[in-house]
């Protein structure tokens, strides 16, 4: 029996417009997020979702669908504190720890709920249909119009019952992508952003129900 040498991934060229990444602040050891307003070779314009001071290095981490991948960097302000210049050092790494099984769902409904946006108000609702989970986030596709990339939304599989007073089972996510394709209609994909045992339960018994569908576990 031959043994496979696992394929070793090919470092992207980086985000595009649009995307959604995050810059380690190491003053506070937090997260920053951001979205890319332009792209070019090693430097990127930004724009913060909430507004910053950070300047000098850092490192920066770009969600491509289910994987994530890191850069060192450092930042130039701009002239106000919503945005910033990045100028990217040396290539793309993936990270490990980001990796996931995902489970392919039968065009299940989705509903996603605004909490934090640019363009659309909170509270904005869209019904989805989910393609595929993991542990660390979702794919689905949108029908028409679709929450924005670095939206703060909620999620939920577990609809509620409005006329019983039951809520919807929420998990609380950000929106690392948005596509819009020739056809009509687009694709979007969450990076859960778990708050709590509960959000992770849900999350696992979600995933774990799929998973046993499909026979992978």
């Amino acid at each position: 029996m031959v043994k496979k040498t696992p394929p070793i991934p090919v470092a992207p060229a980086g985000p595009e417009p649009g995307a959604f990444v995050e810059l380690v602040d190491p003053s506070t050891g937090r997260p920053l997020g951001a979205v890319v307003e332009t792209a070019d070779d090693e430097l990127m314009s930004i724009r913060y979702r909430t507004p910053s001071r950070l300047r000098g290095r850092t490192r920066v981490r770009w969600f491509d669908g289910d994987d994530a991948w890191e850069i060192a960097a450092a930042v130039i302000p701009a002239a106000t504190h919503d945005g910033a210049e990045v100028e990217t050092v040396g290539e793309w790494e993936q990270v490990a720890a980001r990796q996931s099984m995902r489970i392919p769902v039968d065009r299940f409904p989705l509903l996603v709920e605004v909490v934090t946006g640019d363009v659309q108000r909170p509270g904005r609702r869209y019904d989805l249909v989910c393609v595929d989970v993991s542990a660390t986030g979702c794919l689905a596709t949108a029908p028409g119009r679709a929450p924005a990339p670095g939206d703060h939304v909620r999620v939920a599989w577990a609809r509620g019952d409005e006329f019983a007073r039951i809520a919807p089972e929420w998990i609380p996510a950000i929106v690392t992508r948005s596509e819009t394709r020739p056809f009509g209609g687009g694709q979007v994909a969450f990076r859960f952003d778990l708050q709590s045992d509960l959000d992770a339960t849900r999350v696992r018994r979600w995933r774990d129900a799929w998973a046993r569908e499909a026979a992978l576990v």
